[in-house]
């Protein structure tokens, strides 16, 4: 598979031991749909088909159950599949994402006995639970937590952060807030980095809670 943004792709044949390589334009690795464009449709629309058969599950255990086993199933057989491997894939357009997010709510509406046209906001407080976009921004928020306490993580993860007061010797109100440099990005596929998006959501949390252990650092992290 060759990974490029270009709309004319080069196509080329690849042979080990006589066997011919077929490319691909989408592969599975480790149940996430990488694409050759990296737009993330394959991948979220195999999350969307996940989510359509839990939404069939709520829809049916809810009538013989309480709010709190309904929210249980939620997490069992939906959370994880929002959840699973977000920071990569949580950047996509907002047209690509739409789908999961429409599906968030409906889920949303099942479990409250709602009616499809009420408002989620509301529902989502009252349950306690993460929009689409406050799940990504949590997970990101807690790479930066391992990050900034130094927890065992790849080195090419670690090599692309640094920290605001490496930068220069004097302190800011930035820097001391355990802040990390915001890089420049310059194109669109730059902008949907964790490079990119782990000191631009870390900046958002509030400096009482960074060196907090990991649980209660989840369970005090606002909505950014």
């Amino acid at each position: 598979m060759i990974v490029t943004r270009k709309k004319d792709k080069c196509k080329f044949r690849i042979n080990v031991g006589g066997h011919e390589i077929s490319q691909k334009e989408c592969i599975r690795y480790l149940e996430v749909m990488l694409d050759d464009s990296l737009t993330w449709k394959q991948h979220i629309a195999h999350v969307s088909r996940n989510l359509s058969n839990g939404c069939w599950a709520l829809s049916q255990i809810r009538k013989y159950s309480n709010s709190q086993m309904v929210k249980t199933v939620y997490f069992a057989l939906l959370y994880l599949h929002i959840q699973y491997c977000i920071t990569s894939w949580g950047c996509a357009a907002k047209s690509v994402l739409d789908p999961l997010i429409k599906l968030q709510k409906r889920m949303v509406h099942i479990m409250t006995f709602s009616h499809n046209q009420v408002s989620t906001m509301p529902l989502f407080h009252n349950l306690n639970l993460l929009t689409l976009n406050d799940v990504f921004k949590l997970e990101i928020a807690k790479v930066m937590h391992n990050i900034e306490n130094n927890e065992r993580l790849p080195d090419n993860i670690f090599k692309n952060f640094e920290r605001a007061n490496w930068t220069h010797s004097y302190n800011t109100r930035y820097s001391n807030k355990g802040n990390y440099v915001l890089p420049k990005i310059r194109t669109e596929t730059g902008k949907k980095s964790i490079a990119y998006w782990g000191p631009k959501i870390w900046q958002e949390v509030p400096p009482d809670i960074k060196s907090k252990p990991l649980l209660l650092f989840k369970k005090n992290m606002p909505i950014i």
